[in-house]
């Protein structure tokens, strides 16, 4: 679990803790062109180290890479991303700041949700975050007319409180389609994401930049 009850008060807002660490990132993308890419790959990876020889009053690693690449096929652009994340902690309690957690759902994620509601969840329903991470989506895009271009996608992931524990038999999944607008500073995404094979919910609506 994600152990936030061994610590009273520490979902509180007002509850302070210190925290320092160093955080290493890299980024290779040949991907073309650079709002709207058509081909080529983006790859993404960071490791982060909070407390141990650094000083925190937690201890605990994280690491992620998100790894996305084009496709042109005559007409259609095949997009594909996956991304993993994963948190290890080396205290007795097992807490995680509530902003190192990993969060799923949104515009950027898995579609059939709203931002970061998808995962694990306090009793009183809000998300709570967790120590894995799984996101996936499968996007074909096709032009329309001037610069509108259509879209449809497949998304599936999911968030799991346990350190590095990726149950592929427990994602969620969201299908959908939308429109995209291209921009000087990048395409207008409207999207409208359906969850299928998991409960009974209503559809999402996004509308973003980029």
């Amino acid at each position: 679990g994600t152990g936030e009850g061994d610590i009273p008060g520490m979902e509180d807002n007002n509850f302070l803790y210190n925290k320092s660490g160093v955080l290493v990132s890299a980024v290779f993308n040949d991907s073309k062109p650079k709002f709207s890419p058509e081909k080529g790959v983006n790859l993404s990876a960071g490791y982060k180290i909070n407390g141990h020889l650094f000083g925190s009053d937690f201890n605990y690693s994280r690491l992620w890479g998100d790894f996305r690449t084009y496709h042109d096929l005559g007409d259609v652009i095949l997009a594909f991303r996956i991304m993993l994340g994963g948190i290890h902690s080396a205290d007795t309690d097992q807490f995680i700041p509530v902003e190192d957690r990993f969060y799923s759902g949104g515009s950027n994620s898995i579609r059939g949700w709203n931002r970061s509601e998808l995962g694990p969840k306090r009793e009183n329903g809000t998300p709570s975050g967790g120590k894995s991470v799984m996101e996936s989506s499968l996007e074909a895009r096709y032009p329309l007319f001037w610069k509108v271009s259509g879209v449809a996608f497949v998304d599936a992931g999911n968030v799991w409180p346990d350190s590095y524990h990726f149950d592929l038999g427990d994602l969620a999944y969201a299908v959908g389609g939308g429109i995209r607008v291209e921009t000087p500073i990048g395409p207008v995404r409207f999207d409208i994401g359906f969850p299928v094979w998991n409960e009974k919910r209503s559809p999402q609506f996004f509308i973003s930049v980029g």
